[in-house]
C-alpha cells in the first residue's frame, strides 16, 4: 500500500478549467436514459474522457442519484467505484472515496486500539510486532486513518491476530517467553552474524552454529534454501543424539539432592542458554569480540560467560587437540549446564547482584561438583585419567586442595615422583577436586547435600564450615580422610 498526496492538484483543478461542465441537466429538459447521460457527462463528443475536478465527480454522483440511477446497484456501483478512483487519484485519503471503493482503515479493525496499545508497551516484541510498528505506527500516533484494499485488510486483521496470540503466550506462558526473549536477544546481538539452528531440551536452549549453514548470495535462491535447510536437519539430529546429556544431568541432581531439588528446582521460565560453534576459529573469533582470553578450564571446550549466564564452547575437529576425546563435547556441555544450575540456585533472591557461590573459599567444591556430574554423562571422562597410576605422582595434602580458594592459584598440586611426566592440566587440581567429590558424594550423600545448600545460600564459606560438614576435626582427621580418598585410585 502506498499513499501519495499528490500535488499537482492545482494543475489538474486548471485543466478541468478548460472541460465543458458536467453539471445537471436544465429542469424541464426533455429524459434521457441513464447511459446517454453518463456518457455526456463523462466524455468529450471525440469520445475521450473528461478530467473532472473531484468536486464535479461528486456532483456526478448525486445527480445520478437525484435521477434515480442508483436504483440499479450494479450500474451505478460500477460508476461510483470509477468516479471514487478518480478522486483517490487526486486524494488518496478521501473517506468517502475510500469507502465508495470497498476499502476500510486498519484502524477499523475490531479491538484495534487495545491490540496496538499492548503491541507498542511489549518489552518483547515479536518480529512481526516490530514491523507492524514500523510500518505504521507513526500515523497511528497521528491518528490518520490507514487505507486499506480488501485483501489487505484482511492480510493484515489475521497479522494482528497473529501478534494478540503472541503477547497473549506471552503472558500465559512462561517457557514461551524465556524462549522468545532468547531468539530476541540472538537476532540483536553479533551472535546473529554466525548462522545458527536451536533445539529446546527441557531448560536448556542450545544452539549451533556452522559454516555451512550460512547461505551464498550468489548461488540460485530456491537450491540455496534447499541445501540449508538439509544442513541445519543434518546438525538438529546431531545435537538431539547427545542432547540427552542435559535430562539425564536434572535427573541425576534431583535423586542425588532431594531437598535441594525441592527448595530450588527450575521454575519454568528459566532458560539456560548453551552456544556451541561448529569450529574452534569461530569460538576464537567470538572470545575476541568479547574481548575475552581462552577461558575454557581444564579438559573442557567451552566456558561459563559470567556477564550473560551463557556457556559457549566449540566442536574439536577430528585430530585435533589430543587431549580432548570424542565425548568432550558432550561432557562439556553438562559439566557448564551443573556450573549455569549451580550459579543460578546461589543468586541471592533479595539481591540477584548478589551470588554467593562467588563469595564462596570453597573452590574444590565450584570445580568438583560439576566435574563429578559431567563426568557420569560419558562413558571415559578425560577428569581422573592422571591418577590412574598414583605412584607417578607425589599428592599434596587433602588439606591443601580443600583449602584453595580460587582459579587464580595456579601452583602445581601433582608433582611427579620421577621420570619425564607431563605437567597434569591445572596442576592437577582438576583431578583432585573431582576425586575427592566422587569420595564425599560416595560415603556421605547426606552430608553433601546439605553443604551443597550452605554454598547456595552463602552460610559454608570458610575452612572450618567444610570440618563441620564433613566430621574432619583434627589433623588425625584429615589424615584419615587423605588416606580414603587416594585409596580410591589405587
Amino acid at each position: 500500500m502506498v499513499r501519495l498526496r499528490f500535488v499537482s492538484l492545482i494543475l489538474l483543478l486548471g485543466a478541468c478549467a478548460q472541460e465543458e461542465s458536467a453539471a445537471p441537466a436544465p429542469a424541464g429538459a426533455p429524459a434521457v436514459d441513464r447511459d446517454t447521460w453518463w456518457n455526456g457527462a463523462t466524455l468529450r463528443p471525440s469520445g475521450k474522457e473528461r478530467i473532472l475536478a473531484p468536486r464535479e465527480l461528486r456532483a456526478l454522483l448525486a445527480e445520478a442519484r437525484r435521477r434515480g440511477f442508483d436504483a440499479d446497484a450494479a450500474w451505478y456501483g460500477q460508476r461510483s467505484r470509477w468516479a471514487y478512483k478518480r478522486i483517490l487519484s487526486v486524494d488518496h485519503e478521501d473517506l468517502e472515496a475510500n469507502a465508495g471503493t470497498g476499502r476500510r482503515t486498519l484502524q477499523s479493525i475490531e479491538g484495534f486500539a487495545a491490540i496496538w496499545t499492548r503491541m507498542a508497551e511489549a518489552r518483547t516484541p515479536s518480529d512481526l510486532i516490530v514491523e507492524l510498528l514500523d510500518r505504521y505506527g507513526g500515523w497511528v500516533v497521528e491518528e490518520e486513518p490507514i487505507f486499506l484494499e480488501r485483501d489487505e485488510y484482511e492480510v493484515e486483521k489475521a497479522r494482528l491476530r497473529e501478534a494478540e496470540k503472541h503477547l497473549g503466550r506471552m503472558e500465559s506462558d512462561p517457557e514461551y517467553g524465556a524462549v522468545h526473549r532468547a531468539l530476541r536477544h540472538v537476532k540483536h546481538s553479533f551472535h546473529s552474524d554466525y548462522p545458527f539452528l536451536y533445539i529446546k531440551t527441557g531448560p536448556f536452549l542450545v544452539f549451533y552454529s556452522a559454516r555451512d549453514l550460512q547461505r551464498d548470495p550468489e548461488a540460485e535462491e530456491a537450491g540455496e534454501t534447499e541445501r540449508v535447510a538439509t544442513r541445519k536437519e543434518y546438525y538438529r539430529r546431531r545435537l538431539e543424539a547427545w542432547s540427552a546429556v542435559y535430562g539425564e544431568l536434572l535427573r541425576d541432581i534431583r535423586e542425588l539432592y532431594p531437598e535441594v531439588w525441592k527448595k530450588y528446582g527450575v521454575d519454568p521460565d528459566v532458560i539456560f542458554h548453551q552456544w556451541i560453534f561448529g569450529e574452534r576459529s569461530w569460538y576464537v573469533d567470538f572470545l575476541e569480540r568479547l574481548r575475552k582470553e581462552e577461558l575454557a578450564p581444564p579438559y573442557r571446550t567451552g566456558f561459563y560467560h559470567g556477564a550473560t549466564g551463557w556457556a559457549y564452547l566449540y566442536e574439536p575437529g577430528e585430530g585435533q587437540e589430543a587431549r580432548v576425546s570424542e565425548e568432550a563435547l558432550p561432557e562439556t556441555a553438562a559439566y557448564l549446564a551443573a556450573v549455569q544450575i549451580l550459579r543460578r540456585w546461589a543468586r541471592d533472591r533479595r539481591d540477584p547482584t548478589v551470588n554467593h557461590i562467588d563469595r564462596s573459599r570453597h573452590f574444590w567444591f565450584k570445580e568438583g561438583w560439576p566435574s563429578f556430574l559431567a563426568a557420569r554423562r560419558v562413558k571415559e571422562s578425560p577428569v581422573g585419567r592422571i591418577l590412574d597410576q598414583p605412584d607417578a605422582w607425589q599428592l599434596p595434602s587433602l588439606e591443601s586442595v580443600v583449602d584453595r580458594r580460587s582459579r587464580i592459584d595456579v601452583r602445581p598440586y601433582l608433582l611427579a615422583a620421577g621420570g619425564d611426566a607431563p605437567p597434569p592440566p591445572d596442576g592437577g587440581y582438576t583431578d583432585l577436586a573431582w576425586l575427592l567429590m566422587c569420595h564425599l558424594q560416595a560415603r556421605r550423600p547426606d552430608a553433601c547435600g546439605r553443604f551443597l545448600l550452605s554454598q547456595i545460600e552463602g552460610t559454608g564459606g570458610r575452612l572450618e564450615s567444610f570440618e563441620k560438614s564433613f566430621g574432619v576435626g583434627s589433623a588425625a582427621d584429615w589424615k584419615k580422610l587423605e588416606r580414603a580418598v587416594y585409596a580410591r585410585k589405587e
